[in-house]
């Protein structure tokens, strides 16, 4: 599956199984980048490296954006 495809998808789920964090999710804009080595944000963005998401599924790529968010109260 394309990288970005399982963005899209991972985000879709969010929004369906954990609608707060999908809505978080939905907010933030999405940067296919290579500076970083798997993802992380910097509180307005997730950047996100494609050979890091290519490497797990849907489900794991889910759950790390969920866990991006935790790391958001610092930005806000």
């Amino acid at each position: 599956m394309d990288a970005n495809l399982k963005i899209a998808r991972a985000k879709t789920q969010l929004v369906i199984k954990h609608p707060f964090f999908g809505s978080i999710a939905m907010g933030l804009n999405f940067v296919e980048t290579d500076a970083v080595p798997t993802m992380a944000t910097d509180g307005k963005s997730i950047l996100w490296n494609a050979a890091f998401v290519d490497s797990f599924d849907q489900d794991v790529i889910m759950g790390v954006i969920a866990r991006c968010f935790q790391t958001l109260p610092a930005y806000w």
